[in-house]
């Protein structure tokens, strides 16, 4: 579904799957599906950012704060994992270097560079979800 939703934003430049108060909607209730469901809610917020030419600066702002918002819900609807002390250190340590690192790179980083990588990135994290799921069948 993510990836019929991305070819429709990358290839269809006049289509606006995701615009007005209810594509917004969609696009969150789907993010927060996916993200419960399949731990992968990016692809449709990197959809709606694609679909409503979101302005790339507001968009990282934003999504850095959704993501945690988003990720925090889902630790309550699942439970939080049990992992060790050392697993929490890496995820952790890991978060706070990509804030770090992308922060530092943020103003270096030209724009249209990083909306492909970002639907690159969403499409192939979306075919990864997909294979994995038919393969677990």
């Amino acid at each position: 579904m993510t990836l019929a939703a991305l070819a429709a934003t990358v290839f269809l430049r006049k289509s606006k799957l995701f615009v007005g108060a209810r594509g917004t909607g969609i696009a969150g209730a789907l993010s927060g599906f996916m993200n419960v469901t399949a731990g992968v809610g990016g692809p449709p917020i990197a959809i709606y950012a694609n679909s409503t030419n979101w302005e790339y600066k507001e968009y990282l702002a934003t999504v850095q704060l959704y993501f945690a918002g988003l990720n925090v819900l889902s630790l309550l609807a699942r439970g939080v994992p049990d992992l060790p002390t050392a697993g929490w250190a890496v995820a952790v340590g890991a978060a706070v270097a990509g804030l770090v690192i992308g922060n530092l790179l943020s103003s270096t980083i030209n724009e249209s560079v990083a909306k492909k990588a970002v639907l690159a990135i969403t499409g192939i994290g979306s075919l990864a979800t997909a294979v994995q799921g038919v393969l677990t069948l």
